[in-house]
């Protein structure tokens, strides 16, 4: 059994007990030491990281002005600076934790403390004392190393025993260098004291410091100043006309308090009248938690009364604006914005004691009245001059300042002076005028006056007043005379109550604010600032370049400017202008250790149209009705320049409903290039005229919008009414009815900063277009070769603008010699007609449009044959027709009744016809009564000959082929003009189609030579699969023979190609099915068309067509062939050598069967060759017969004539 050796070491020291304990001693002083070094480092390196963040972050920014959270959050590449900036300093702090964890604490634990190790420092530590026999013993107490090095164990013995008597004169604790560890902790102690000194006398910057780089918020130094842009605050870049001016406001931050807002990144917002009273907030509110924290406010600086006595607007102001205000109002010179505020606040205040004072007083006796006086509360609003007077009287006093304006004051002074006459007067005045004698008129102004003229006023009431200007008065006053009544309402005009009351709460104001600063000012050492007050300075720097392009920035280098700007008196704000902008710029604005983000300053375009529609109210004839149609609104296209274009029909009335890019100031509508008369005189006249003969417009010749307008002579139409306001983006224009002429006007706008632009708008007369084929084409048939009974199908699409009246064929006939045979002949189109009838308003699509505009706007409707047919209908055209003429419309009331504005209309034109052949399957049958055709039977082919059984005779016989015949398509439409006296004259317009169809026409045996060539071509091309069906045959027979001696790999070889046999037989049917039968079915079809006699079409569909689809389907013979084989591969594969020969016979029948049928159906096809060849045949012997017999007849004539001569 196996035993662990003792170490000699171990056995030495178990020998002297004192070297174990001074090296036990040992090993545990060096575990002490180093967790305590790396304690103090550690703490050491935190006090470090920490200052070193600290003094880098706020000494950037205290000397250099550099916020990396503010400067870092702007740009393109916003958040990588500050990023990069943290993740520095991170790195630099876990780099030192890796190196201390590693290094200095780690390493140094898990390294073996050897007791030769620890010998040798008491060695080092004490040389003099120990002389080197400690580690010599520890070395050397091995008695095998001994015995073999041959030196003396019992030496080493003793020198053991010695090194153990001077260990007890040695103090182990000497070893370590204690005074290193009293530096480290001094020094850690002064760094963490300078780091609690910081945190308690600057709290607000180490916690922000805390907060920007240990716990990554982007929070921002706080700054002495703040500033905001106003207008910049939604969108950093605002835009100027070209040359144009941009105000720019700065105001600056007082009053602020801390927010989490992340809309505020400073971390501080302006202060509101709410923060200054957080008790009254519901705690459950984020804000309102917020405001709990602000230790500076509370309490309230002032009492919830506050919040009562300020206005409505005044409570959503900061407490910035109203300081502002306050000190506006406080000025020695008061301007009418402070005079204005304080008129507010003092009715306010009015508001606020007026209901409080009259329900005390209600609630008193008359004796308690008289003897009411204001309490603390009340008179802390009042003027210090109304501190004296009762409640009565302060009641009175209110009700006074509530009620009467500075103006109604000045009035009544004005009619204590210079009374105005009274009803009493007036009835005087006519009782003398009836008198026969004329007695003095001592009138109640007459006696008023004469008052104030000898003094009598300080005993006189004022007689000319009425109860309604004694009403606002106070009660004490009514039994005033004039004269101290006039000093009375004097002394309120100069020292008016609402001004001192507002003066008043002004007072308390200042109070308030003073308050606030006192609370800013106090300590905050250990505590965070949760409400500062900001530095305001006079003058701020404004800083702006000129933004260049980048070629530019090539050649020169851009103008930086810095410009003073003062503040506001009385106000927080400082105003600058930039002038005559001409190019992009930029700017921000310095103000001590503040400065703002970069503002870009845009140059925009001028003002002009963005939208522009209009409604045209047009003839009743181009849609097809006898009064006016309104049309719109239509969209008008404003691309293109600074000309807008759009057409009109002739004597159509446009209104024109146009919105701007900007609200305009002002509109001008003029003509191009037209002499202005004088505008004044042309008002006048038009004015008269209208008045005198009582013109529909004439309410808008002297309108407010009448100045807009300019006349001219000119021929033209002009502006009729034109309806716009100032400060809109929108206005409406009524224009005169369109003649020939084109009408060009000018509109020419300024927007609300001054900005002048122009747009030319020109109308074009539109007249009435011809109609137009968009395409036509014939199908089916080919204009080589068609027979007299030929049936041809086309297709096209015909518009008109305003509606066909008819479409038809215009056929002639031209005969061999190339003469026509007579005129062209005019056949109709079989499924045109020139109007729609409509049966309801079911079929019109009524979901578009709003209001009137859905049910007299013009709506396309489909009908006829195959709905082929386009029409444009009013629903209601009897609505539209009240709206463009009442008079017209309303007549047919008094014979119909009111039923007659319901009635639809019942016959529409056709505006647009699509005439097609609609392509179908080819087993399908092959016209439809929705298909267009012409039948060739219809066109007149009869040609005038001599009898030749009767000389000097003449018949009438059908034109014999070959001949050609000539189709053209042609359209009119139901154009009308305008004649004498606005009559309406049909002048229809007709269009041919461009392209004319020619067809040579043959008898029907010509037809089918012709056709045969086509079969020909189909027969080789069934030749050549039948070869390949007896080859696939032929390899199978070959198989089946050599299967008798097969073998694994023959059978493999047979299986492939088998396969390749049963896609070989695939490809075939695919062809088959692909080309053969459909090229078949393309020359039945056209022979069908061509209406050859029915056994040809019988013989080609029975005999050809037929089989050949049935040999095609699923599950007959090629079918069938394809599973045989497909078998036979199967079975090869799994089989192989097992398979027999029999087993090659289902597969070797099949294809005989397959191709057994499929040489029957190619014998049918060489018949109907070999017929038409027999035709061709035919056709060249009668050719030949008739040239012998004109050739004999010719010579027959030839010997009659020479016989007839002498």
């Amino acid at each position: 059994m196996a035993t662990l050796q003792t170490s000699p070491q171990r056995t030495l020291l178990a020998e002297q007990p004192t070297i174990r304990r001074s090296l036990q001693q040992l090993r545990r002083g060096i575990l002490v030491y180093v967790c305590s070094e790396f304690v103090l480092l550690a703490l050491l390196a935190m006090a470090g990281w920490f200052l070193a963040v600290f003094l880098v972050d706020y000494g950037l920014f205290l000397l250099a002005g550099v916020d990396y959270v503010r400067d870092g959050s702007e740009g393109a590449r916003a958040g990588v600076g500050v990023f990069l900036f943290r993740a520095s300093w991170w790195t630099v702090l876990c780099a030192t934790a890796v190196y201390l964890v590693a290094q200095r604490f780690l390493y140094r634990l898990l390294v073996p403390f050897r007791p030769e190790a620890l010998a040798l420092i008491l060695e080092r530590r004490f040389p003099q004392v120990l002389e080197e026999r400690l580690v010599t013993a520890v070395e050397l107490a091995d008695p095998q190393t001994a015995e073999r090095y041959g030196y003396s164990y019992r030496l080493v013995q003793y020198t053991a025993q010695s090194a153990e008597e001077r260990l007890h004169h040695i103090p182990v604790r000497r070893v370590f260098n204690w005074a290193r560890l009293r530096r480290l902790f001094l020094g850690g102690l002064g760094l963490w004291a300078s780091v609690a000194a910081l945190a308690y006398f600057a709290t607000e910057w180490t916690a922000t410091c805390w907060e920007r780089n240990v716990v990554w918020k982007n929070r921002h130094w706080p700054l002495r100043v703040m500033l905001m842009l106003p207008d910049f605050a939604q969108q950093p870049r605002r835009g100027v006309p070209s040359g144009g001016e941009m105000p720019v406001r700065v105001f600056a931050w007082v009053n602020v308090v801390r927010t989490e807002d992340p809309s505020y990144p400073s971390g501080w917002r302006p202060a509101t009248w709410a923060d200054l009273f957080p008790d009254l907030e519901n705690t459950s509110d984020p804000v309102a938690r917020e405001r709990q924290q602000i230790w500076e406010l509370q309490p309230p600086v002032g009492p919830h009364t506050w919040l009562h006595i300020l206005p409505d607007s005044w409570r959503l102001l900061t407490l910035d604006e109203v300081e502002a205000r306050h000190k506006a109002m406080s000025a020695q010179q008061l301007r009418s914005e402070a005079i204005e505020n304080l008129g507010e606040l003092g009715r306010a205040v009015v508001d606020y004691l007026l209901p409080r004072i009259a329900d005390r007083l209600a609630q008193a006796s008359e004796t308690e009245r008289s003897l009411a006086q204001p309490d603390e509360e009340t008179l802390r609003w009042l003027p210090k001059s109304w501190h004296d007077w009762s409640l009565v009287e302060i009641h009175d006093h209110l009700r006074f300042a509530r009620r009467l304006t500075s103006d109604e004051v000045q009035r009544r002074l004005h009619s204590l002076r210079r009374p105005a006459g009274v009803p009493e007067d007036t009835a005087l005045c006519l009782m003398s005028g009836w008198s026969p004698l004329a007695p003095p008129l001592l009138t109640t102004s007459t006696i008023q006056q004469i008052a104030w003229t000898n003094g009598w006023a300080e005993q006189l009431p004022p007689l000319t007043w009425s109860s309604s200007d004694w009403r606002d008065l106070p009660a004490s006053w009514h039994n005033l005379a004039a004269a101290e009544l006039e000093r009375r309402l004097t002394q309120a005009s100069e020292h008016y109550s609402l001004l001192a009351l507002g003066r008043a709460v002004n007072a308390q104001l200042g109070e308030l604010f003073k308050e606030l600063e006192r609370r800013a000012d106090q300590r905050h050492w250990g505590r965070r600032i949760y409400y500062r007050r900001l530095h305001v300075y006079d003058q701020i720097t404004l800083e702006y370049e000129e933004l260049l392009t980048e070629e530019e920035r090539r050649r020169i280098r851009a103008q930086v400017e810095r410009l003073p700007v003062n503040r506001t008196p009385g106000s927080f704000e400082y105003r600058y202008e930039f002038r005559r902008i001409e190019r992009p710029r930029r700017f921000r604005v310095f103000a001590g250790d503040a400065v703002t983000p970069w503002y870009h300053i845009d140059v925009r375009p001028l003002p002009t149209l963005r939208e522009l529609l209009r409604w045209h109210r047009e003839p009743g004839y181009l849609h097809n009705s006898s009064d006016w149609v309104e049309r719109g609104p239509i969209v008008t296209a404003l691309e293109g320049g600074q000309e807008i274009r759009f057409d009109a029909p002739i004597g159509s009335q446009i209104r024109l409903l146009a919105r701007t890019t900007k609200p305009l100031q002002a509109l001008e509508i003029a003509l191009q290039d037209q002499r202005e008369t004088d505008f004044y005189a042309a008002l006048a006249s038009q004015a008269l005229l209208h008045g005198i003969f009582g013109h529909p417009a004439s309410p808008f010749a002297l309108s407010a919008n009448a100045h807009t307008l300019h006349f001219y002579e000119t021929r033209n139409p002009f502006v009729q009414q034109l309806h716009f306001s100032a400060g809109s983006d929108e206005f409406r224009v009524w224009l005169r009815p369109l003649r020939a002429e084109e009408l060009r006007l000018v509109l020419r706008f300024t927007d609300n900063e001054g900005i002048r632009n122009s747009r030319r708008l020109t109308i074009v007369p539109q007249p009435d277009k011809e109609p137009e084929f968009q395409y036509a084409n014939f199908e089916i048939v080919r204009r080589e070769a068609i027979t007299p009974r030929a049936i041809i199908p086309f297709s096209g699409l015909v518009r008109d603008d305003n509606g066909l009246t008819e479409v038809y064929y215009e056929v002639t006939v031209i005969q061999s010699d190339g003469k026509p045979l007579d005129g062209p002949t005019r056949i109709p189109l079989r499924t045109f007609n020139s109007a729609i009838t409509l049966d309801s308003l079911e079929h019109l699509d009524l979901g578009t449009g709003e209001g009137l505009t859905r049910w007299t706007q013009p709506r396309t409707v489909r009908g006829g044959i195959g709905n082929r047919s386009v029409a444009r209908i009013l629903p209601l055209r009897t609505v539209g027709s009240v709206l463009a003429s009442p008079a017209t419309a309303l007549a047919p009331l008094l014979l119909a009744g009111p039923l007659a504005l319901l009635q639809p209309p019942v016959l529409e034109p056709v505006v647009e016809h699509e005439f097609r052949y609609e392509m179908r399957p080819l087993g399908a049958p092959f016209l439809t009564a929705q298909d267009e055709f012409l039948l060739t039977e219809l066109v007149p082919r009869n040609v005038t000959v001599p009898d030749p059984n009767k000389p000097g005779k003449t018949i009438t016989k059908p034109l014999e082929p070959p001949y050609r015949l000539v189709v053209r398509l042609v359209a009119v439409d139901n154009r009308m003009t305008v004649g004498t006296n606005d009559q309406l004259d049909r002048e229809p317009q007709r269009t041919v189609y461009h392209a004319a169809f020619e067809f040579n026409v043959v008898t029907e045996n010509d037809l089918l030579i012709e056709e045969s060539r086509r079969e020909e071509e189909i027969r080789e091309r069934c030749d050549n699969i039948l070869a390949k069906l007896t080859r696939i045959r032929d390899d199978l027979v070959k198989m089946r023979n050599e299967a008798e001696q097969l073998d694994e790999d023959r059978a493999l070889r047979f299986a492939r190609d088998c396969e390749d046999a049963q896609r070989n037989v695939s490809d075939c049917r695919d062809l088959v099915q692909r080309e053969i039968i459909r090229d078949l079915r393309l020359i039945y079809r056209e022979l069908w068309f061509n209406r050859v006699p029915q056994k040809e079409l019988d013989r080609l569909d029975e005999k050809i067509c037929r089989p050949l689809e049935q040999l095609v389907r699923d599950g007959d013979q090629f079918d069938l062939t394809q599973e045989s084989i497909a078998l036979l591969a199967q079975r090869l594969r799994n089989e192989r050598q097992r398979v027999s020969p029999a087993n090659f016979d289902p597969a070797v029948v099949q294809i005989n069967l397959l191709i057994e049928r499929f040489h029957k159906i190619i014998q049918e096809i060489k018949g109907l060759i070999e017929y038409a060849k027999a035709l061709e045949i035919l056709r060249d012997l009668i050719k030949a017969q008739e040239r012998i017999n004109e050739l004999l007849k010719q010579t027959y004539e030839k010997r009659k004539r020479e016989e007839l001569q002498p």
